[in-house]
């Protein structure tokens, strides 16, 4: 007698098919650090993507679709310079470091590096954010404002002609310039978005500015040094640091008793003594500044491609 076989209809009505699947969770380790996202209200999205229609340039002409009626009496080399000239916005193109704009991730990350960023936009339909992460934090530790808007490759787009997700506004832009009104709205905006403590570059963008004061008072200091030093003569410093033998009779260094040897007596037992002013009764507490990595508990992804057998 052959086995029975059900279809798939009976096998979707068994209850063996009733059951609940399995949930399959993950142990993941990840950073102890939550991720700063600052995404800015409706009403500022709407007054900063105002300032930027107001006060962007345009860099780049927009590419202008002729009429093929028009355009087929036109010879094909004088093609090129008929469409620039029947587009109604000309524009003379300029690179955007000379209006002291930059366009792209790549080239906001170099400026970061170099420290030449005020202001930086993201933004907020960027897929994956793990491409625009390490920008937010170069941001914090450089003390330069980040932002993410809503809608911004479109009003790029429409206002200076360049599709990009992230766009960064340098230090060097002048006072009088139009760009200017557009830092004074997002230095506004970013005061309520504040950096949080747990983030990774928190402490060390406070020391970022005393850093760069020592390393210049110190190249000042050694300046001064180098002058000193051609000036006095060399025997005169060794002697005033080392000790040179004069005799073989005498000893060349001859250490002094200390008064505190003198005034506390000799003690031929066998402990530790501590001092009479150190107080033991307060436990000492050692500052961590260094986070372990966290293990997160994640679900799959239900939404993921899976391979047709």
């Amino acid at each position: 007698m052959e086995t029975p076989i059900l279809s798939k209809n009976q096998q979707k009505n068994a209850l063996s098919s009733k059951k609940k699947s399995r949930v399959t969770i993950k142990n993941v380790v990840a950073s102890p650090y939550n991720c700063f996202w600052p995404q800015i209200s409706h009403e500022d999205n709407t007054k900063l993507t105002g300032a930027l229609e107001k006060y962007l340039p345009r860099i780049k002409t927009p590419r202008t679709s002729v009429p093929w009626d028009i355009l087929k009496s036109v010879p094909r080399g004088e093609r090129k310079q008929f469409r620039e000239d029947y587009s109604d916005v000309k524009v003379e193109n300029k690179k955007p470091e000379s209006f002291g704009i930059v366009f792209g991730v790549n080239d906001v990350t170099k400026c970061l590096e170099k420290n030449e960023l005020d202001s930086v936009l993201i933004s907020s339909d960027v897929q994956p954010r793990l491409m625009v992460g390490h920008v937010i934090d170069m941001c914090v530790l450089n003390n330069c404002n980040v932002l993410i808007v809503e809608e911004l490759r479109n009003k790029l787009k429409a206002t200076c002609g360049f599709n990009s997700v992230v766009v960064g506004f340098k230090r060097s832009i002048h006072i009088n310039s139009d760009l200017n009104f557009v830092l004074v709205e997002v230095k506004h905006i970013s005061q309520h978005h504040p950096v949080p403590t747990d983030h990774i570059n928190y402490y060390k963008r406070n020391n970022a500015d005393v850093q760069k004061d020592v390393v210049s008072g110190s190249s000042g200091e050694s300046k001064i040094k180098k002058r000193v030093i051609s000036v006095i003569d060399v025997e005169a410093i060794q002697k005033s640091v080392y000790l040179l033998r004069n005799s073989n009779e005498k000893r060349t260094f001859v250490p002094t008793e200390s008064s505190s040897s003198k005034d506390n007596p000799k003690v031929n037992d066998n402990f530790l003594s501590f001092g009479e002013n150190m107080d033991t009764s307060k436990s000492l507490k050692i500052v961590k500044n260094y986070k372990p990595l966290v293990v997160k508990r994640l679900k799959g992804n239900p939404k993921r491609s899976k391979k047709n057998k």
